[in-house]
């Protein structure tokens, strides 16, 4: 097999919160709320890369928006589909995910669990910026509320199974001073991979805004989780 490719799907760019430092609400308002791709769209996408790319091991990674505000059978269908590609063209495609975990059911995560050759490490990626007093600084619903009980709910149901997860932090002005914390809660809740995605975001004259930060407040956050 060839080098790997990943292929991110934003299946919806709508999503159920309102993070502080999200650059497509912030930046784009709901001029994309609307845009959805619908199964038959991705289906025709994944078999065309089967043409093209027969001999590369291919990721797709539902991202958005928020996939799960798809409903289940579109989640079905596309991993079907992924499924039946591989069966038919002989392809190493698998399928990742990326959530906020508030809409993760158990039903999703059976799902999950009943193809889970077929879900690249066995890993549900969750987004969550920390322990709750952290969290609720920046990753809120749309009515302002904290999504931290729900993101935990869901996180729990893919701990009571066979799948594992990992994290993935934001790293902006209400959590680099804390990489202490943010890295021990991670590390607490059982995630099996911790990422921390640097929050750079700046006006036209280069100040940070929207919890943004310096690369080298990062650069110190990461030296001080490493030591």
């Amino acid at each position: 097999m060839g080098i790997q490719k990943s292929f991110i799907i934003n299946p919806t760019m709508n999503c159920n919160l309102r993070c502080d430092y999200c650059y497509e609400f912030n930046k784009n308002g709901n001029r994309y709320k609307n845009y959805s791709l619908d199964i038959d769209c991705i289906s025709k996408l994944i078999k065309n890369t089967a043409s093209l790319f027969n001999e590369s091991r291919v990721l797709w990674m539902l991202h958005g928006g928020e996939p799960l505000l798809k409903d289940l059978s579109f989640l079905r269908g596309f991993i079907e589909t992924i499924r039946s590609v591989r069966n038919a063209y002989g392809v190493d495609f698998q399928f990742a995910l990326q959530t906020n975990a508030t809409l993760l059911s158990a039903d999703v995560v059976s799902l999950l669990e009943d193809n889970v050759d077929l879900l690249s490490g066995r890993v549900v990626s969750i987004s969550i910026d920390g322990p709750q007093y952290i969290n609720d600084i920046s990753r809120r619903t749309i009515a302002g509320q904290s999504s931290f009980k729900k993101t935990m709910d869901g996180l729990n149901l893919v701990r009571g199974s066979d799948l594992n997860f990992s994290t993935i932090s934001v790293i902006g002005r209400h959590n680099v001073a804390f990489p202490s914390e943010v890295f021990s809660f991670n590390k607490q809740i059982g995630a099996q991979l911790c990422k921390f995605i640097p929050c750079y975001n700046f006006d036209k004259l280069g100040r940070c805004e929207r919890l943004g930060i310096r690369p080298t407040e990062y650069a110190k956050f990461m030296c001080d989780v490493f030591d």
